[in-house]
């Protein structure tokens, strides 16, 4: 193809933090190097100066728009700008320049500003910094719409609804690809724990309260040991769950910021992976979970991942139900015939879904603006 050689620079800005985003934005940056020439550019080193609310505001309303115009000079000599989230200002200001074609890889929308089920769990602590931070709100889509030509990239239908319905923009789609070597040869049954695994930034909205819950009502010579992996974590919450795990027998390890390659362990050391997050974007960790042949239990309303999950992977439950998951886990569990069969089959399945079809894909989108700016 035309632009298939480094005779193009990609202007390319992140500030993510670790997990799932961060992940797919490593990958993005490997395959892209081989096509084309990589400015990357970052604020992320002033942004960890960011401690409190006064600090956040200062740097949002005073600093960013100052590291903008250096970083605008910087871009000017580049033929396309493609943008990841910033966990400061989720679109970055640098949309807001019309020179060159632009890209936004946008992993979700801001739900804190828009997602009324997800607000309704915040705290009073969390509504009060939220309404802090409305201008906020305000910055991201005047960042989005400053562009009419922007190209919006989403991770699912669910994602891309959200997007159209804020901003009035259509977004392409690509579902987030993982590394399949990563995760091995398949790992039979008679090789793992009794454990249930959930991966997820630690918090009440990722839920995994409730899959405590869930194992509080198997009884307790069968209750499965349950293993919750996630980068940050709200230490209130944690303390709260490791409270509810002692009162209800139930053997509850949290492990935060772990390597990739733990994280791989302890995925093929599981049985179950249980996932019941609320109108959770696609992330990774459910590819990530079927590569390592886990059967899945999930949430009938858990959002973006359901577009790509069937009774083919596990069980795919109401969160209104939790007798029903409870059965579920424990027949699961029991059922050697039944769970190789779910296994096997996500094992396979997970393959539709790997960083070089992500990739490509990215590549595509990227040579079509190149040659239609």
């Amino acid at each position: 193809m035309k632009n298939n050689v480094k005779n193009k620079i990609i202007a390319i800005y992140e500030n993510l933090p670790s997990g799932g985003a961060r992940s797919l934005f490593d990958s993005n940056i490997l395959s892209l190097k081989d096509k084309f020439q990589l400015l990357i550019i970052s604020d992320k080193r002033e942004s960890v100066k960011i401690n409190n609310i006064f600090s956040y505001l200062i740097y949002v309303y005073h600093k960013n728009p100052i590291i903008s115009k250096i970083f605008n000079r910087k871009i000017s000599n580049t033929n396309l700008l493609l943008t990841y989230h910033s966990w400061v200002t989720k679109s970055s200001i640098l949309l807001r320049q019309r020179k060159i074609p632009e890209i936004y890889i946008c992993h979700e929308a801001p739900r804190e500003f828009y997602d009324k089920e997800y607000i309704a769990n915040f705290t009073f602590k969390d509504k009060l910094a939220n309404l802090v931070r409305l201008g906020i709100k305000k910055i991201d889509k005047k960042n989005v719409l400053a562009n009419k030509n922007l190209t919006i990239i989403a991770n699912s239908k669910f994602s891309a609804k959200t997007i159209y319905e804020i901003y009035g923009i259509k977004p392409r789609i690509i579902y987030p690809g993982i590394n399949l070597a990563k995760f091995g040869k398949y790992q039979p049954i008679d090789k793992r724990n009794d454990q249930i695994l959930c991966v997820g930034s630690v918090n009440k909205l990722k839920n995994q309260k409730y899959i405590l819950e869930l194992i509080s009502k198997i009884d307790k010579t069968k209750k499965p040991k349950v293993v919750i992996i996630g980068n940050g974590g709200d230490s209130r919450y944690i303390n709260e769950m490791y409270k509810y795990a002692k009162k209800n027998d139930i053997d509850l390890v949290i492990k935060k910021n772990i390597s990739d390659k733990e994280v791989v362990r302890e995925y093929k050391k599981s049985k179950i992976f249980c996932y019941a997050p609320i109108n959770e974007p696609f992330g990774i960790v459910l590819i990530e979970a079927m590569r390592s042949g886990l059967p899945i239990i999930v949430s009938d309303v858990g959002g973006g991942y359901n577009e790509v999950v069937s009774p083919l992977n596990g069980l795919i439950l109401s969160p209104n139900n939790e007798l029903e998951w409870s059965v579920a886990i424990e027949k699961l569990l029991g059922d050697k015939k039944l769970w190789k069969k779910y296994s096997q089959y996500n094992y396979r399945y997970a393959a539709k879904f790997s960083d070089n079809i992500m990739n490509n894909k990215l590549i595509k989108i990227i040579q079509q603006s190149l040659n239609h700016p």
